[in-house]
Formats: C-alpha cells, structure tokens, sequence
C-alpha cells in the first residue's frame, strides 16, 4: 500500500519579490504552485497510491477568486476517477478562507472536523487504515490540538494527521503547539505534519 502526504502547498501564492522582466517567465513563476500540485496529483495516479494526506494551507490567504478553488476541486476530482481518497485538514490560511466553504468537493474527498479530533478509517485497502486528524477553526489556534487525539486503533495502521509549529520555530507563528511526546506516545505509525516549511530529523 502506498500513499502520498503533502502540506503547505499555498495554492497562487504572491510573489512579492519577483524581480523577472520576461513574462512568460513571470507567468510561470506564478504558476508554480498550481503545476506542482498538478504534478503531485500525477503522482498520486502513477503510484495507484491508495490516498493523498494533505496537512493544511492549501490556500495562501483569504482570496475571493473561485478560481483557485475550482481549480482544487478539477485536481481532487481526477483522483476520484481513480479511485484515489483524499484527507484534508485546513490549516491556518485554509479555516479563515470564504470560498473552502463555497465550494462542494468531490465524494472522494474529506475534510477533517474542526470542533474536535476526528478518524477516518479505510478497511477496504490491502492495510486497513485509521486516519486521525483535526482541522483548524478560524482565528488564531493556541491549543494543544495532538493531546486530545485517541490512542492507535488496533489492527489498523494509523496515521496523524496535524498542522502544527510543535514546540515553536522562529521562522513561523505558533499554531497548535504541542511536544514532541505528544506524538511519540500515541502509537501511531506515521504523523502527517504541516506548517513548518523545511525538513527535520527528531531526535
């Protein structure tokens, strides 16, 4: 079984400092993000993976163009005729954006709950799979969101799902803080993080 986690993707996100004089190359520059979502959904369809994990921020900001959130929609919905799942958990730009509302998403989609941890499990995959995940509500999110997830499902291989800054980063705002413990003691297999946009290894 396989499956692909991304966070942070800031669909048409500005370029403030775009110093380029061609435009095509300042229209490609632009398009970065939508063509390497694009590329991640191509992805998805040549592994046959068995669902996409997206830990939040897909939108850069509250933008009013619909757009970008049909252009969300077309994407997920190529994945559902493949039958590929999807699990989202808005982030901090997601939960303030007017239009992730608007806009119905295709049945092979789910957005995790913002009003307290969720899971979702799929038995039908040759591992069965319990996803737990929750989204984040409007304004700022200053609680420990990963104490309250539930203990591993046993039998299944679990996943967490979170768009946290974890005990705080000096390039980012502190959303959903939590420790390290908080996620090493739920027995889960995997943690689908966001927010945090570079690498690092744990101790």
């Amino acid at each position: 079984m396989k499956f692909v986690h991304a966070a942070d993707i800031h669909l048409d996100s500005p370029l403030q400092a775009l110093a380029l004089q061609d435009a095509a190359q300042i229209e490609r520059m632009r398009r970065a993000t939508r063509d390497a979502f694009e590329r991640m959904i191509e992805l998805c369809i040549e592994q046959q993976v068995g669902f996409l994990v997206l830990a939040g921020d897909l939108y850069d900001h509250d933008c009013p163009n619909m757009q970008i959130a049909v252009f969300l929609r077309n994407q997920l919905a190529r994945l559902e005729t493949k039958g590929i799942r999807v699990v989202i958990a808005k982030g901090n730009h997601d939960a303030d954006n007017k239009i992730t509302s608007a806009l119905a998403l295709p049945a092979n989609t789910r957005i995790l709950s913002d009003r307290e941890p969720e899971t979702i499990s799929f038995d039908d995959l040759p591992v069965r799979v319990a996803i737990h995940g929750q989204s984040f509500k409007p304004g700022p999110v200053t609680d420990n969101l990963a104490a309250s997830y539930p203990p591993a499902r046993p039998g299944y291989f679990n996943i967490g799902v979170l768009h946290t800054s974890l005990a705080g980063s000096a390039d980012h705002d502190s959303y959903a803080p939590c420790r390290l413990e908080d996620l090493t003691t739920r027995g889960y297999a995997y943690w689908a993080l966001g927010h945090i946009h570079k690498g690092a290894v744990g101790p």
